[in-house]
């Protein structure tokens, strides 16, 4: 967004950013793969991911919702503690809520 832009944004109206991360593509295109994305440093999310965030900072933090395109228990540890997220698999803390996999269930194809 362009500074204009951001002026022109009232963000006491903004309940909730929706943050569309392809966390698992983030993982499976860098090299020398290792389970939880261990190989991708913190510094490459935080750089290429979260500082591109215009309002992911103080109070504003806990408004952004991340759709982790990964199951919680593969991604990368930072991202099991960036605060609210959409992720596949179990749940593994009170702020991260599940998708379940409908493969076999027609409604969902």
């Amino acid at each position: 967004a362009t500074a204009a832009d951001n002026a022109a944004i009232n963000l006491e109206n903004i309940d909730l950013f929706v943050v569309p991360y392809p966390h698992a593509s983030h993982c499976l295109l860098s090299p020398n793969w290792k389970n939880e994305c261990m190989h991708v440093d913190d510094s490459l999310i935080q750089s290429q991911v979260l500082d591109k965030l215009n309002y992911y900072k103080g109070d504003l933090k806990r408004r952004h919702l991340f759709i982790n395109t990964m199951e919680v228990f593969l991604a990368h540890p930072l991202l099991r503690t960036i605060g609210r997220s959409l992720t596949l698999g179990p749940r593994l803390s009170s702020i991260h809520s599940n998708v379940n996999h409908h493969d076999n269930d027609e409604l969902f194809e």
